[in-house]
C-alpha cells in the first residue's frame, strides 16, 4: 500500500541463527537504498558522512569514495555516535526527496548494535518523512535483556501495535480468502 502511495520501501531482515554482522538489517536496508541511486545522488545523500558510512556498509566504499574501516567498537560512543548520524543523514536526506518506510524484521533477534541504531533513529528522525515499521515476537523468552529495554524505550517514542495470533477459524479464513477456496 505504502508503494502505492509513491513511498519507496526497504526490508532488512534480522538473522536469528547467530553469527550474524553487527548492524545487518541496517546494512540491507542503506545498501538497497543506494543500489537505486547513482553515486553522485549517493554522494549528496551522505556528505560528509561517508568514511562512516563506508564502516556500515564497505560494499559502499568505493561509490562513496571512502576507505572502509572497522565498525566501531561498543566502547568507542564518540564513533558510534558519528556512524549513527550518517545514518540518519543518510536516510534523512533521501526521505526529503521520496518519502520511506523501512521495515526492520524479527527484531526479537537483532543484535544490540542494531536496536541502538533503532533507538538513535527514532528519536532523531522524528520530523523526516521516514516510517520505521518494527516487527518482533513478544515472547520474553525470546527478547534479550538489550531488546526488551531499547523496544520499549522505542515504543515510548512511537506507537506500538499489538497483533495477537489467529485461531483456528481466522486461519482457515484466511486461507480461505487466499486461495479463493475452502
Amino acid at each position: 500500500h505504502a508503494q502505492t502511495l509513491g513511498v519507496k520501501v526497504f526490508w532488512g531482515r534480522c538473522w536469528e541463527g547467530g553469527g550474524a554482522p553487527p548492524y545487518l538489517p541496517w546494512a540491507q536496508i542503506i545498501l538497497t537504498l543506494a543500489e537505486g541511486c547513482d553515486d553522485d545522488t549517493l554522494r549528496s545523500y551522505v556528505g560528509t558522512s561517508s568514511p562512516h558510512l563506508a564502516a556500515l556498509v564497505p560494499e559502499l566504499a568505493g561509490r562513496l569514495g571512502a576507505v572502509a574501516t572497522a565498525i566501531p567498537s561498543a566502547a568507542s560512543a564518540a564513533a558510534r555516535f558519528q556512524l549513527f548520524d550518517a545514518a540518519a543523514r543518510l536516510l534523512r536526506n533521501a526521505a526529503a526527496i521520496q518519502p520511506l518506510m523501512l521495515v526492520l524484521d524479527d527484531l526479537h533477534a537483532a543484535d544490540a548494535p542494531s536496536l541502538l541504531l533503532l533507538r538513535f533513529l527514532a528519536r532523531d528522525m522524528r520530523a523526516s518523512r521516514v516510517l520505521v515499521v518494527g516487527t518482533y515476537r513478544d515472547v520474553d523468552a525470546m527478547l534479550s535483556q538489550d531488546a526488551v529495554d531499547v523496544l520499549g524505550d522505542i515504543g515510548r517514542e512511537g506507537h506500538l501495535l499489538r497483533l495477537g495470533g489467529l485461531d483456528r477459524d481466522d486461519v482457515t479464513a484466511l486461507i480461505t480468502d487466499l486461495s479463493g477456496s475452502a
